[in-house]
């Protein structure tokens, strides 16, 4: 063997059926941030509805993932667990004002997220007084669609969140029109970023160099080398992001600057981790019920819990490490509200 065969980088043979998938997930994605993109900047109602229409469908999967025909009060209940748990927020913080005129900011005037306790346990004790009644609904079954639930709806929540917390803490970003400007769009672009980057890492790295699989009875083509491409680029990307913005002085939270590039560091580092084992989570969970995706209305990407595994879990973190970030330096007296 030559020198030059022996320091030759090997990647993987790229097939037509690959390159179509490719070009395929290329172009869903590029379809669906077309039309989520404007919604994160306008904030607000419109990006509140844009959840929940996400939210709406992966409810929907997570429902029909165990192929039983389940009866009309499991679908009821199950809704009724998302939205309650989504708009919590809104029901914890007293309404100051109705209908579409209500400020969504307001439902993030306190920098924490929200789990109610007593619907937690209502949403469970009534799954079992059904599963009672018929024997379409078994115990599994219960704990699987309050998990699954629970999971994705305060993940959607976490989103909401990140998109509206700057507002709080930064009311200079709100002009006198009431108009949000773009810099309130910087933590959860921050977040996202850092999953998207993840996801793309690792795909196409596992694609060109993947040769050591990870579990390939949870998930057969995902490789160490994806994941370690996935991790690298994504702490690059969301750190290079969150330093650059508070370079020039647009700090993505006023407590995430420079001085604080240790908690950049952190953030950008779980996020690193959670993105694929948010994925692998929900592998498995497709694994047990025997299922590729989650559904095909997504063409390359599989459903919108496929797309959405990652998020629910790195929006979630971030969330409840900033709400923890603050609550300590406001017990310190470090934070300075803008």
């Amino acid at each position: 063997m030559s020198n030059n065969d022996r320091h030759h980088i090997h990647t993987n043979e790229v097939t037509p059926q690959m390159k179509k998938s490719i070009v395929v997930r290329l172009v869903t994605a590029f379809i669906g941030l077309a039309i989520i993109i404007p919604c994160l900047f306008v904030g607000d109602w419109l990006f509140v509805a844009c959840v929940t229409i996400l939210l709406s469908l992966s409810t929907f999967e997570i429902i029909r993932a165990p192929k039983k025909k389940f009866p009309i009060a499991i679908y009821v209940l199950t809704y009724l667990l998302s939205y309650v748990t989504l708009y919590f927020g809104f029901i914890y913080i007293p309404l100051s004002q109705s209908g579409l005129d209500y400020n969504v900011v307001n439902a993030f005037s306190a920098p924490q997220i929200f789990l109610s306790a007593a619907t937690s346990f209502f949403a469970l004790f009534i799954y079992f007084i059904i599963s009672l009644f018929t024997d379409k609904v078994q115990m599994n079954d219960i704990f699987y669609l309050f998990t699954m639930t629970l999971l994705m709806a305060m993940g959607m929540q976490a989103v909401l969140y990140l998109r509206h917390l700057p507002l709080y803490m930064n009311p200079s970003l709100v002009d006198d029109a009431g108009y949000r400007y773009a810099g309130s769009t910087t933590l959860l672009i921050y977040v996202l970023l850092s999953i998207f980057s993840n996801d793309s890492g690792a795909y196409y790295i596992g694609i060109l160099f993947g040769k050591h699989k990870m579990n390939e009875a949870i998930s057969p083509k995902k490789t160490w080398e994806g994941f370690a491409g996935g991790v690298f680029l994504s702490l690059l990307i969301s750190m290079s992001f969150a330093l650059t913005m508070a370079h020039f002085n647009l700090p993505i939270l006023p407590f995430l600057d420079l001085e604080h590039w240790y908690l950049i560091l952190l953030i950008s580092g779980i996020n690193a981790i959670l993105c694929p084992v948010g994925d692998l989570f929900f592998s498995q969970v497709k694994r047990h019920f025997k299922l590729k995706d989650f559904s095909n209305l997504l063409p390359g990407h599989g459903g919108f819990t496929d797309r959405l595994d990652s998020v629910m879990f790195c929006c979630l973190s971030s969330a409840i490490i900033v709400s923890l970030t603050y609550q300590v330096l406001d017990y310190f007296g470090q934070i300075n509200i803008l």
